[in-house]
């Protein structure tokens, strides 16, 4: 019998964890009225995204800073097209 816990199919991918991060806040928004979805801990995106709570956070953090979502009571308000722009965005060329 495996005791190996199932990985997260947001964390088994091999884009970068902020795409990763947001097609998996698409997702959630696409769950609920608007735009909106639950807040969810530092730690609980890490484990989801296959990385630390820290890179969760400093990722959460940089979609603040570029207006992609916001707080509020409790949810998470997406900008969905910014989202979508960023999940589909395209490493090629970067560095």
């Amino acid at each position: 019998m495996s005791t190996a816990t199932p990985r997260s199919p947001w964390s088994r991918s091999s884009s970068p964890a902020q795409q990763r991060l947001a097609r998996l806040l698409l997702k959630l928004a696409s769950l609920h009225r608007e735009g909106r979805c639950v807040a969810l801990l530092r730690s609980d995106l890490g484990s989801l995204l296959g990385v630390s709570m820290e890179t969760a956070s400093r990722l959460m953090a940089g979609f603040r800073r570029q207006g992609l979502i916001r707080g509020e009571r409790g949810e998470l308000i997406c900008d969905t097209a910014g989202l979508r722009q960023v999940a589909s965005a395209s490493t090629k060329g970067r560095s």
